[in-house]
């Protein structure tokens, strides 16, 4: 999920139904677009109207006027058992995403983090992971966090290095055995903020993993956290409704997208993928 400062739209995906929505806050409209298959995460990009996209398969560019799909690469073809999943574009207007275990009986590998450049160069860059997620950077680009969600933790890399699977990773937080870290976002001060999935929270950290806020929800499935709006006071949250049916009747609001007015504007503007 990701605001567009320049469109003034909410951008989200539902992946299981492999659409993105639009919400326009200016002529309050949501649109969706049907998608040849399951959108993983996407960034913003130079050209307004083109999104890069971490599909199900791999990596593409979607125009949204035309709803044209262009594929770039196509990722861990032979390792049927995974998925792209979260993903978002750094300081630097590269693209990261990272892929899932969606199923042990035919995943012949774990998953992976991996990267994608102006030059549409992929580059990969952690393995060993189950499912990758809540990639974000700190203001100035010098640090990213990063959860492999069944680990219970999220933890900063020091860009400083390249990152790799021999890469010191700092743990900043950790989560209960029943809760899951997943899509995160850092506001302007540097705070990181964090989707729970499992838990009904969504929490704010300083980067030094103090636990600032805990904002409960009337959903147990939060599954990613974004600051935008036409102030950039606007605390952004999807939501899941993989329930059971007991769930679904306790949760009746669950896969919706919640808007939480903040106390003061804390967005930063998001990273535009280069493309020339």
């Amino acid at each position: 999920m990701l605001w567009d400062e320049k469109q003034q739209v909410i951008l989200w995906t539902d992946i299981e139904a492999a659409k993105l929505y639009q919400f326009n806050v200016k002529n309050r409209v949501v649109e969706s677009i049907k998608l040849p298959e399951r959108l993983g995460s996407f960034g913003l990009t130079t050209q307004e109207s083109v999104l890069i996209c971490a599909f199900e398969s791999g990596f593409a560019l979607l125009e949204l006027r035309t709803e044209e799909v262009t594929w770039l690469i196509k990722i861990e073809e032979n390792n049927p058992g995974t998925r792209m999943n979260d993903g978002r574009v750094d300081r630097n207007g590269v693209f990261w995403a990272g892929t899932m275990v969606e199923d042990e009986s035919t995943a012949i590998d774990k998953a992976a983090l991996y990267s994608i450049n102006q030059n549409f160069v992929v580059q990969q860059h952690l393995t060993g992971l189950t499912i990758s997620n809540g990639l974000c950077w700190s203001p100035d680009g010098k640090v990213t966090y990063f959860a492999d969600s069944p680990t219970h933790k999220i933890v900063s890399f020091d860009n400083q290095q390249t990152i790799t699977p021999q890469s010191a990773a700092m743990s900043l937080v950790e989560t209960a055995p029943e809760h899951f870290p997943d899509g995160s976002c850092v506001d302007k001060f540097g705070n990181l903020w964090n989707a729970l999935w499992g838990s009904g929270l969504v929490n704010c950290f300083s980067p030094q993993g103090e636990l600032l806020l805990s904002l409960p929800l009337p959903v147990s499935q939060p599954s990613c956290v974004s600051i935008g709006g036409p102030n950039m006071d606007w605390l952004l949250i999807t939501s899941a409704s993989q329930l059971n049916d007991e769930q679904k009747i306790a949760e009746p609001e669950a896969g919706n997208l919640f808007v939480y007015q903040l106390d003061e504007s804390l967005g930063l503007v998001e990273p535009r993928f280069k493309l020339s």
